[in-house]
C-alpha cells in the first residue's frame, strides 16, 4: 500500500552515489551531520555505521524519543527525495524515456503499482537524467513495514550509454527492532545489444542482476550501489528497480515491493 509520506530511518554514505540523502538541497529538518550529532551525543547511538555506505537506525526502546527520531528523519528524506525530483525539472526540458521512446516498458513485467520515473534533458550539457521514487507500505497486526526505492540513471540524449545508482531501504514502524530487515535489489535493463558492467556487489544473469543485504536487531536498513554502466549502440529500451523489503517480525516476515521503471 503506497504511503503518503516516506519514512527511511537509514542514512547511506558511499559508492559515490548521488541520493536525495547527500545531494538536494537542505530541508527544515537539517543537514545530515546535524542529524546525526543530534541523536548519537547523549549516551546513544542511534544512527550506526554497519558497513562501507550503510547505516542503520537502531532503537531500543519505546519511548518518546522514538517517536521524534522517526518524524525528524522521516521529514528529513521525505524532503531529500522530493526535493531533488523538483530541482531536476528545474535544469532542462521532459523527455521521453527508453520505454516511451521505444514503445516498451522496461523489458519485463512491471507491478501496478509501479512508478514511470521523468527523464530530464540537461541542454547545457546534453545529458538526459531519468530519476524515480516510490514509497510503499504494508500493515500488519496493528503497524507498518515501508519500503522504499530510489532509482536514478544518467544518459546520453538517446540512449546509448547509462550509468546507473539507486538505494533501498526497509523500515519497521512497530514497537522496539525488527528481528531482521532482509533488502533485495533487482535491476533489469533492457536493449537489443547490450553490455552491461555490473558492480562487485551484484549477481547476474543476463541483463538482470541482484544485490542484497541483512540487518539484524533494527528499526530501519538501507543499502545502495552506483558503478553500473550499460551500453547499446541501437539504444537501450527500458530499465527497471525492483525492490524486496523483508521484513521479520518473530515468526512473521512482511514483503514490502517498491519499483521505479523508465
Amino acid at each position: 500500500m503506497r504511503g503518503a509520506l516516506a519514512v527511511l530511518l537509514v542514512l547511506v554514505i558511499g559508492g559515490g552515489i548521488i541520493s536525495p540523502v547527500v545531494a538536494a538541497e537542505m530541508t527544515s529538518a537539517g543537514d545530515l551531520d546535524s542529524l546525526i550529532s543530534k541523536y548519537n551525543g547523549t549516551g546513544k547511538e542511534y544512527i550506526k555505521k554497519v558497513g562501507p555506505g550503510k547505516y542503520v537506525v537502531r532503537i531500543d526502546e519505546n519511548s518518546k524519543i522514538r517517536n521524534v527520531i522517526l518524524k525528524d528523519i522521516s521529514e528529513y528524506l521525505k524532503n531529500k527525495a522530493t526535493k531533488d525530483l523538483e530541482n531536476l525539472k528545474k535544469k532542462g526540458i521532459q523527455v521521453p524515456s527508453p520505454g516511451e521512446r521505444n514503445s516498451k516498458t522496461s523489458g519485463s513485467i512491471v507491478s501496478p503499482n509501479s512508478i514511470r520515473g521523468t527523464c530530464i534533458l540537461d541542454t547545457s550539457r546534453d545529458i538526459v537524467t531519468c530519476a524515480g521514487w516510490d514509497d510503499q507500505w504494508e500493515y500488519w497486526n496493528g503497524d507498518y513495514v515501508e519500503g522504499q526505492t530510489y532509482f536514478v540513471a544518467k544518459c546520453d540524449p538517446i540512449y546509448t550509454s547509462c550509468d546507473l545508482e539507486g538505494w533501498s531501504s526497509g523500515t519497521w514502524h512497530g514497537s522496539g527492532n525488527a528481528d531482521e530487515i532482509r533488502l533485495i535489489t533487482e535491476v533489469t535493463i533492457s536493449g537489443f545489444f547490450l553490455t552491461i558492467s555490473w558492480p562487485p556487489s551484484f549477481t547476474y544473469y543476463s541483463n538482470t542482476g541482484t544485490f542484497e543485504d541483512t540487518f539484524n536487531d533494527v528499526s530501519s536498513a538501507m543499502h545502495s550501489y552506483a558503478n553500473l554502466h550499460a551500453e547499446d549502440w541501437l539504444g537501450i529500451t527500458g530499465m527497471r528497480q525492483r525492490d524486496d523489503a523483508n521484513v521479520r517480525i518473530g515468526n512473521n516476515a512482511i514483503h514490502v515491493i517498491s519499483e521505479v521503471y523508465f
